[in-house]
């Protein structure tokens, strides 16, 4: 009787992440807990920022890889 607590918690846990989590990006939603407003502006200027740096790094590992052979 003891392990009844533990196991609706593990029990609930599960189900919450389910129906807030895994069926909306199942659904091609995305997370349900993923915050939709506040700071998008900045959060796009941080992408573009990453996307570039991401470029550079993937040209430099080219022309690395040319050097190379």
């Amino acid at each position: 009787m003891e392990f009844l607590l533990p196991l609706a918690a593990v029990a609930g846990a599960f189900t919450l992440t389910y129906f807030c989590c895994m069926r909306p990006m199942r659904r091609g939603h995305g997370c349900g807990m993923k915050r939709t407003t506040g700071s998008a502006p900045a959060a796009s200027g941080r992408s573009e920022r990453l996307d570039e740096q991401i470029h550079a790094a993937r040209e430099e590992l080219r022309k690395l890889k040319q050097g190379a052979t």
